[in-house]
This record gives C-alpha cells, sequence and structure tokens, in this order.
C-alpha cells in the first residue's frame, strides 16, 4: 500500500467540508504535516478519558465511536471524509469516548500544534466545528445504536468444498428479497477470465483509482436480479494493499448498495484475510462442524455445511447454526444462477 502523494492528500481533504474553509496554500501546507496511520479490525484508535493530542481524518475503512452507560453501545459510525479528536484538541481536554474500527482503516493524523496553527484561529472552521459538536450531542443524547449504512458479508471457505459460490449468490438474493434493498455481489477470482464470460474482470488493484461510474459500467444482472461484479483479485500486493482496494471498492460502490456480498471463491489465504477485515459478518463452508459457535473476536461467522461434499455427513441440528445444504438431486446439473432461482421459488 502506497502513502498518498501530496496531490492526493490535498484532493481527498478538499471533499471534506471542513477544508473547504482554507485556502490553497493553507491547505497545501497542511496536506504536507499529516502522517499516515493504518488501524487492523478490532484494535483501538483511541480510549476515553486519554489525553487528546491529534485531529483524524478517516481515509477508508469504518469506526465505531462507543458511548452510553459503561460506554457499551456504538452511538456514531465513522467513515471516509469523517473526522474526530478535533474537541478535544480546541477545549485542550480528553477523549470523550473510545473509538475502534470495524473495518480495517486508513487514518490521516495531524498533531496539536498544527492543528491549533490552522483551524483553531479560524472562524469559519470554528462555526463548523461547533455545528459538528451540536449533532454528536444530540445524536448522543438520544442513546440509540448507530445503524450500519453499509453492511458488508464475505463468504468462503476451504478451497476443496464445493458450494461456496451458491451460497454467497443465495445469500445476495435472499438479501435483496427480504431487506428489499440493493445488493452488490462482488465475486472475487484469480485470473483475468472467468468461464462463461466474453468480458474481462475489473482488476481489484485498480479500484482505488477507478470511478464509480466505470465500477457500475461492469455489473452484470445475477440471479434474483441482484447486481454482480467480477473481480480479479490476482495480484503481487501485500495484505494491507489487498485490504485498501476492498475499502476503495466498499467506499466508492456503497452508497448504492446498503448490502455487499463477497464471494472469495477459492483465493488464497491473504485474499481470505483481507476479505474478513473487511467484512462485518462471516459465512463459512465447512466439512464438519463441531459443537461450538464459529465467532471470532471481530467477526461474527456462521457456518455452513453441504453435504453434496462427499466428506460431509448429516448432522443433528439443534440451534439455528450451522446452516445445512442438503444434497438435493434437483440442483444438479444446473448452473449457479439457475441453482439459486430454484432456491428462491422453493426457500
Amino acid at each position: 500500500m502506497h502513502e498518498l502523494e501530496s496531490a492526493e492528500r490535498i484532493e481527498l481533504l478538499q471533499a471534506i467540508p471542513l477544508f473547504e474553509r482554507l485556502g490553497a496554500p493553507e491547505l497545501e501546507a497542511v496536506a504536507e504535516l499529516f502522517a499516515e496511520r493504518s488501524v487492523r479490525k478490532g484494535e483501538t484508535v483511541c480510549r476515553e478519558g486519554e489525553p487528546g493530542e491529534t485531529f483524524l481524518v478517516v481515509v477508508s475503512g469504518e469506526l465505531e465511536v462507543w458511548g452510553g452507560e459503561g460506554g457499551s453501545q456504538v452511538i456514531n459510525r465513522l467513515g471516509p471524509g469523517d473526522v474526530l479528536g478535533e474537541m478535544s484538541l480546541l477545549v485542550e481536554g480528553r477523549r470523550s469516548a473510545t473509538v475502534t474500527a470495524c473495518r480495517s482503516a486508513r487514518l490521516l493524523e495531524l498533531d496539536r500544534p498544527s492543528f491549533n496553527r490552522f483551524f483553531a484561529s479560524n472562524p469559519a472552521v470554528l462555526h463548523m466545528l461547533a455545528a459538528l459538536l451540536s449533532q454528536r450531542l444530540a445524536r448522543a443524547s438520544r442513546a440509540q445504536p448507530a445503524r450500519r449504512a453499509i453492511t458488508v458479508i464475505d463468504v468462503g471457505g476451504p478451497p476443496w468444498l464445493a458450494g461456496k459460490r451458491l451460497v454467497a449468490a443465495s445469500l445476495a438474493a435472499l438479501l435483496r428479497r427480504f431487506a428489499t434493498a440493493d445488493v452488490l455481489l462482488a465475486r472475487l477470482r484469480e485470473g483475468p477470465r472467468s468461464a462463461g464470460r466474453s468480458r474481462a474482470p475489473l482488476p481489484l488493484h485498480e479500484i482505488e483509482g477507478t470511478s464509480p461510474d466505470r465500477i457500475k459500467s461492469h455489473l452484470e444482472s445475477g440471479a434474483g436480479g441482484v447486481a454482480t461484479l467480477v473481480l480479479d483479485a490476482s495480484t503481487r500486493a501485500g495484505h494491507a494493499a489487498r485490504v485498501a482496494h476492498l475499502n476503495a471498492l466498499i467506499t466508492r460502490l456503497g452508497g448504492a448498495f446498503p448490502y455487499i456480498v463477497l464471494d472469495l471463491g477459492n483465493p488464497r489465504a491473504s485474499i481470505a484475510r483481507a476479505g474478513r477485515e473487511v467484512s462485518d459478518l462471516g459465512v463459512e463452508l465447512v466439512e464438519q462442524c463441531p459443537p461450538g459457535g464459529g465467532e471470532s473476536a471481530a467477526t461474527p461467522t456462521y457456518r455452513v455445511v453441504n453435504l453434496f461434499n462427499r466428506g460431509s455427513l448429516p448432522i443433528p441440528i439443534h440451534h439455528c447454526e450451522p446452516f445445512v445444504i442438503p444434497e438435493d438431486p434437483a440442483l444438479r446439473d444446473l448452473d449457479t444462477d439457475a441453482q439459486v432461482e430454484l432456491l428462491l421459488d422453493r426457500p
């Protein structure tokens, strides 16, 4: 993952209302003073009561702000373009809430002297910060959990197990039907071509520099009317870059799709890890399902057993998890879209 060039920082900051109050020379100067910071999913950005020494801008990913009684409730969610830490700097106080990363995030960080130099004496900026504070206080006083604007679900499992594509496509179609919302099914594949397709997939590593309109031009209609995007995930980039590419996809299309299902297919371990770091929920195809939950500390995970796999045996189900795909002869010899349509007709 490359560091942002000066021009990239300026372009990013210009899109944030707070920075519109700065003139071009000031914007160029302050852009150079930001340091970049990456936080993994589940990591803490700052804790309530800590001295507030930095101002932060979210470049990608998503953060959760915890408050309420005992700090046990998510009272706000911050995404690309949102800011935090400004009030503790203005009043020279402590952090008023704990903030964690619910999706691996990339931040720009400005220290107190730089913040005071460019913002603390600018009346227009102070007016906007006061309005922002009022909004946050009103939200906190309602004591209502902050809802997700985008929910990302990844579907994966060992390469030798069949059924991952069917599970991802069925889940996307059922979400569209029952949530009555638009759903994006993003299929990650390794290689420039997919079987049965004449059009080359969009390279995942180009997403950050691709406009939303160009990405949408690659969308196809899949089973159940779900918008489907095939992506070429083959790249030599490291883990952080893969996470950044997936976050860019979510940022660019999240406004149009409240639900995004990532069909990881049979990826390398690095793609699977990156998918899990940007997801809110996980679905994992497993061969056998021993007793015990499928949740990890960071991502709730639901397990699926596909009885079409030879090593998977029928199991007694005492709870709603794991889910089981029965060995239904009617599903044989059908392509994935036809299988999904059959399941939608016979849920």
